[in-house]
């Protein structure tokens, strides 16, 4: 709601309650609105205020975010670019940190759908490249509708294992 400004008092209070989350406290994900046109200043601003000891990804949801500029800020402080699929939308598949956050929210309508086994078989093999490239992937399904996201879960977890046996 306040569109990255002054940042301070609020994070302050937001990791005061994430800190309970301990060991579970996976990526923090900051998601932008969809018609908030790139402002890198602004992002760059809240970049720097961002305690150093957690991980980050941002999902854009306004195309004008695809841009180098932004992509420097982003590795400058080692947050990740989320790479999501929404409603036959998909990201450019940028690596901006030591991470990587990927969410898919459903193949053709928003939350809804289930993924082949191609789109599946092919997001695992990415994601072997990319774990091979020494990254942590977080990979998140949206597509909850009739329970499809925990069998498009299951389902490349499965393909995963064929490559790694680090996958949980």
């Amino acid at each position: 709601m306040k569109k990255l400004k002054d940042p301070k008092s609020s994070l302050e209070r937001f990791f005061k309650n994430a800190d309970f989350l301990k060991e579970a406290l996976g990526p923090i994900l900051f998601q932008l609105p969809p018609r908030w046109r790139c402002n890198p200043e602004r992002l760059g601003e809240f970049l720097s205020a961002l305690p150093v000891e957690y991980l980050y990804a941002i999902e854009f949801r306004e195309i004008s975010w695809y841009n180098q500029q932004v992509y420097d800020l982003l590795k400058k402080y080692n947050v990740a670019f989320c790479i999501y699929e929404l409603e036959y939308h998909q990201t450019p598949e940028v690596i901006t940190a030591n991470h990587m956050y990927i969410r898919l929210h459903g193949p053709e309508k928003k939350y809804e759908g289930s993924y082949s086994t191609e789109d599946l078989s092919n997001w695992a093999k990415k994601c072997q490249r990319w774990i091979s490239d020494g990254k942590d992937i977080y990979f998140f399904f949206d597509n909850d509708q009739n329970g499809y996201a925990v069998e498009n879960a299951l389902l490349l977890k499965k393909y995963m294992e064929n490559y790694s046996s680090t996958v949980t």
